[in-house]
């Protein structure tokens, strides 16, 4: 985990140190991703650029210890720290799109911290994750359909770092969709 600490740490001292006005919004929210659940904070840093921290229970398939041949889904806690960057948000306002709840493209640099806690599956029998940290560099897109509901896609290819693997390549497909409180703006 103390990876995370030092890109967090640096990306703070580089992105608070712009001078520019936001229209970003500092808001908290709920999300239901593909394999999972979260919770996140969103905190404008200055400029176009954001931090996005979140912790919740992701999960996976895997096979079943049965012999019914049919598979299991596992959950795990995961700590995830992503500051990103905004590029097509004065673009989005001169054509006069809604950016409200931190809509637009970005790219970020997301870190994923997975501790073994709290670890679960579907048959009720203990599960034991790798403890792991990933660091993904990520395209993102954010688009409201409701009020209060945002729909996120990202995209990205990284590396990991696993407690018994080793590391490797990492991937980031991040389909969800969030329900958002408190937006400042």
């Amino acid at each position: 985990m103390k990876f995370l600490f030092i890109p967090v740490l640096i990306c703070l001292t580089v992105f608070t140190s712009t001078n520019a006005q936001t229209a970003l919004d500092e808001q908290l929210k709920v999300e239901a991703k593909l394999l999972g659940l979260m919770v996140g904070y969103e905190k404008p840093l200055g400029g176009d650029f954001l931090l996005n921290l979140g912790v919740g229970q992701l999960g996976g398939f895997g096979p079943s210890i049965n012999r019914n041949r049919n598979a299991d889904f596992y959950f795990t806690t995961a700590f995830e720290v992503e500051p990103r960057y905004y590029y097509n948000r004065n673009r989005r306002l001169s054509k006069g799109k809604n950016v409200q709840q931190n809509v637009g493209n970005y790219l970020a640099l997301q870190f994923m911290g997975v501790p073994n806690w709290a670890s679960w599956s579907t048959n009720g029998r203990d599960v034991v994750f790798e403890k792991s940290v990933t660091a993904i560099p990520t395209w993102g897109m954010r688009r409201k359909l409701a009020k209060n509901i945002v729909f996120d896609l990202e995209l990205g290819i990284g590396y990991g770092w696993w407690e018994i693997d080793g590391s490797q390549v990492a991937l980031n497909l991040g389909i969800g969709f969030a329900y958002v409180f408190g937006v400042s703006n």
